[in-house]
């Protein structure tokens, strides 16, 4: 029993460590032409539906699949919306394991760890090593499932398993609670559906009280989904849920259909699949089958209600609308004029959104703050990333002088973007841990009140691209030395200050003094940019 228990702690282990390791890689290594490609399949129904299929058919685990498809959505590639499709139909092409009893990919999975371990060991482009780690995620995601259903797999042999499934035999409620039961405790309801068709050749099962099992095998399946998905927030929660009530949607169409030819005899499911075939096996496995094709049908007619559903439900997070690019789109062709000017609006929401710093500083104790800040951070990167692709979109094409010159200036200003937001963000993090005593509370609050007016100063100046509020940002960002010494000095004179808020407070003043001299080269290119727009528009 010990080893059991082992083997699913295990597997539950090794599944999350895949998945989170397979989202850092994507996130690493989605660009625009990965996006732009996936969008457009995902974009038309019938191919969304297509790939879910051959991915369910080739993946043979929803739970896995559900995670990945969450992962694609979580990082940006594709909308909630756009990956309903592909998680509904992939349903469809789990079924087809029932019909092919077990297709064992084990032997694949390791080729798949091996090969991306040694990819990643010897691979030299980082390309080449994202790619190593999303596989070798994708390995450790599938191998953790195959440990959870190893470890599971004795218990299908035990006999208060088998006591069970046959105590079921009398009440049809009871085989559904019980294949419901063991699909949770199994970690796969094909395993049990396929089980429970065997007794069934056996005699120990009349058809309509396997039938009704194996509803209760998908039901169960969305429990222990459910638990998987327990750490899950936004955008990847939802994806998983859809998969959560998929199975929740078609036990209700076809457990009161069940309970008609049952009591009422209206030949519907069981009349069809007898119509299907002769063979009792392949009938069941019709069964398993039709029970996902009727979720997939009937939610394929919903898509756009079910995907509000679900964002009511479980909102994007903070850092998932903090990421999302607002003015630049996959699909649009890339004119310079236009990128240029998009690209200028993505900047200045990045730059309105260096206050929020400062805000969390002011509201927030230190442990929460610091969980805004990290998504703050986060959510730059990921916009930023998407900014530089596209610059380099445009550096390919001929371009005049001109456009040159901006786009030259454009990534300047990107390249001082990156480096205050990694200095606010080290500066923040500083002050949020620092000490309580009054003296540090003092200059916290004086810190954070001056950074606020030069960024909000900032915000202006990018807004509005006066002349004048460029010359106001450039000449309250000028040499702050003086102000600097006097406060270093002011401080230090502290007697109760310890060691620690010593240093401190050196590292808070010198992250201070750089994100001031940031902030004047950006004023600066805003005002080489202003001078370029000017001559262009002459």
């Amino acid at each position: 029993m010990f080893e059991i228990i082992g083997y699913l702690i295990g597997g539950i282990g090794v599944f999350f460590v895949g998945m989170s390791l397979l989202g850092h890689a994507l996130k690493q290594m989605t660009g625009r032409k990965l996006r732009m490609l996936l969008a457009k399949w995902a974009g038309n129904g019938y191919k969304a539906g297509l790939i879910g299929y051959v991915a369910g058919a080739v993946t043979q685990s929803m739970s896995a699949l559900s995670f990945i498809i969450a992962s694609l959505v979580g990082v940006g590639v594709i909308s909630v919306r756009q990956a309903l499709p592909v998680i509904l139909w992939a349903n469809t092409g789990v079924g087809l394991l029932v019909l092919l009893a077990f297709l064992n990919i084990n032997i694949l999975i390791l080729f798949v760890l091996g090969i991306a371990g040694i990819s990643y060991s010897f691979g030299k482009s980082s390309r080449i090593n994202e790619l190593s780690k999303a596989l070798f995620g994708l390995g450790l995601l599938f191998f953790g499932l195959s440990m959870i259903k190893q470890g599971a797999a004795p218990l299908s042999d035990t006999e208060w398993f088998k006591f069970l499934l046959i105590q079921s035999h009398h009440s049809y409620v009871l085989s559904f609670v019980v294949g419901a039961l063991l699909s949770f405790i199994a970690q796969t309801s094909s395993a049990v559906s396929i089980l429970a068709i065997t007794l069934t050749l056996s005699g120990l099962f009349s058809v309509d009280q396997t039938i009704i099992i194996i509803y209760g095998t998908n039901f169960g399946s969305s429990i222990s989904t459910t638990i998987l998905a327990s750490q899950l927030k936004g955008t990847p929660k939802q994806l998983v849920m859809a998969q959560v009530f998929f199975n929740v949607v078609a036990a209700i169409i076809l457990v009161p259909l069940f309970i008609l030819e049952t009591f009422a005899g209206i030949p519907l499911v069981k009349a069809l699949v007898f119509q299907l075939s002769d063979q009792l096996e392949q009938q069941m496995a019709f069964v398993y089958i039709i029970y996902n094709l009727t979720g997939s049908l009937a939610l394929s007619f919903a898509v756009g209600p079910y995907a509000r559903f679900l964002d009511r439900c479980w909102p994007p997070t903070r850092e998932e609308e903090w990421s999302q690019i607002k003015y630049m789109h996959d699909h649009a062709p890339i004119e310079a004029d236009i990128a240029l000017r998009s690209l200028d609006q993505e900047q200045l929401r990045l730059i309105q959104r260096f206050p929020i710093y400062m805000e969390e500083l002011r509201n927030c104790n230190a442990n929460a703050c610091q969980a805004t800040l990290d998504s703050l951070h986060n959510a730059f990167a990921s916009v930023s990333k998407e900014i530089e692709a596209v610059i380099s979109d445009l550096t390919k094409n001929e371009l005049s002088h001109e456009i040159s010159e901006r786009i030259l200036c454009t990534q300047n200003r990107q390249n001082h973007l990156g480096s205050l937001d990694a200095l606010i963000y080290d500066f923040s993090t500083l002050l949020a841990g620092w000490s309580n005593s009054p003296s540090a509370e003092r200059f916290r609050g004086l810190f954070i009140e001056s950074i606020d007016t030069i960024l909000l100063t900032a915000c202006d100046t990018c807004e509005s691209n006066d002349a004048d509020d460029i010359d106001m940002l450039i000449s309250i960002t000028s040499d702050r030395n003086e102000l600097m010494q006097t406060m270093r000095r002011t401080f230090l004179a502290e007697k109760e200050m310890s060691p620690e808020d010593r240093m401190s407070f050196l590292q808070i003043t010198s992250l201070f003094e750089r994100v001031v001299w940031i902030l004047g080269r950006i004023g600066f290119l805003q005002r080489q940019m202003a001078e370029l727009n000017r001559a262009d528009n002459v």
